[in-house]
């Protein structure tokens, strides 16, 4: 007996049984070509077998291009920055500046980088302003020096020529040199305690002393000063007397400069005042004047080294340009502040 396999090798048989209110009513029979199975089969096992591949593949394409794109960020972008900073660099061009996570080993060199630019950058612009401070002294004290020099000269040939022939003509005409070659003096001593600020090395050699006897001896010698001059000296009749800690040669230094430009900017007749107070702990000393004043838009700049508030170089108001500059690093180096109050014709204090 042969079974239905047997009779059709192409065919599978499937029977099921069909129950209706739960008694078998009959059976229901299923005929499928062999080849449909086989088929649906191998494209199953082709999809279980290949899709873990495809998905596994995919992934590792997703996390290897975000792995790329995050070293570039984090790793290439930067080392290009740095790179390119690198060359502006050596361009002389110092204003590139290069973005960076500074939480990663990258970011921090970047961030070493930057700070070694900013230094970098500092160093030159501070070499470049020296030099070019350098360059403004020797512009700055070879027309000044020029003035007095050809005056001293100028009266020097008048007395060899016997121009000045009496003995009062000859005296004035001393008296001028002399007065020339103490501008000379000043202007060299200017130059020469600039060049030690600027070099770090103008002394400052403090001790303690009361000031009452410091200010009344300067008063006293200024009065001396001021006995054959056309200007008016007051001083206080009660200096402040407390212990200062101070450099008695350079603060000595900073009031005789003051009171030099008081007379040099206050006309004949005038009155130049030396005045000492106590104020919030601080011992105030104060040279007024009543004189030319200081132009308003001069007033920031007047404490600038070779700044002179005068619009043109006047022999008689003539000077480095350096005297207050000096004088606000003597007054800062013993932790003080130097200001200036002032109206145009009404004087300086």
């Amino acid at each position: 007996i042969m079974n239905f396999s047997d009779i059709n090798p192409d065919i599978i048989k499937f029977s099921s049984p069909v129950e209706v209110n739960g008694s078998q009513a009959g059976n229901a029979v299923f005929f499928i070509k062999k080849d449909v199975i086989i088929k649906n089969s191998l494209k199953q096992d082709i999809i279980l077998i290949f899709l873990p591949i495809f998905i596994s593949l995919g992934i590792a394409s997703i996390i290897l291009f975000y792995g790329i794109y995050t070293d570039r960020k984090q790793i290439i972008n930067p080392i290009i920055a740095l790179n390119s900073s690198a060359k502006a660099i050596i361009r002389g061009n110092f204003d590139v500046k290069i973005s960076y996570n500074s939480n990663t080993e990258i970011g921090k060199l970047c961030a070493n980088f930057e700070k070694m630019r900013d230094e970098l950058k500092d160093s030159i612009e501070r070499e470049r302003r020296i030099e070019d401070s350098r360059k403004e002294i020797i512009t700055c004290i070879s027309h000044d020096l020029r003035t007095p020099i050809a005056s001293i000269k100028a009266y020097v040939d008048g007395i060899m020529d016997g121009i000045a022939k009496d003995k009062n003509t000859v005296f004035r005409y001393l008296s001028v040199i002399e007065k020339k070659t103490q501008v000379l003096t000043k202007l060299i001593n200017d130059l020469f305690e600039h060049c030690q600020i600027e070099l770090h090395k103008l002394s400052i050699d403090k001790k303690e002393i009361y000031s009452g006897d410091f200010l009344n001896s300067i008063s006293d010698e200024m009065k001396l000063e001021f006995k054959n001059s056309s200007h008016k000296f007051k001083a206080s009749e009660h200096m402040p007397n407390v212990l200062i800690n101070i450099d008695t040669l350079r603060i000595e230094q900073v009031i005789y400069n003051l009171v030099q430009n008081a007379v040099k900017y206050t006309p004949e007749g005038g009155t130049i005042m030396f005045e000492a107070e106590i104020e919030d702990d601080y011992l105030k000393i104060s040279v007024k004047d009543n004189g030319y004043g200081i132009d308003y838009e001069d007033m920031p700049f007047i404490f600038d080294k070779f700044y002179r508030g005068e619009k043109t170089r006047n022999s008689d108001r003539g000077g480095s340009g350096l005297g207050l500059s000096i004088c606000k690093y003597i007054v800062e180096k013993h932790e003080g502040q130097i200001f200036v109050q002032s109206k145009k014709n009404k004087g300086t204090n």
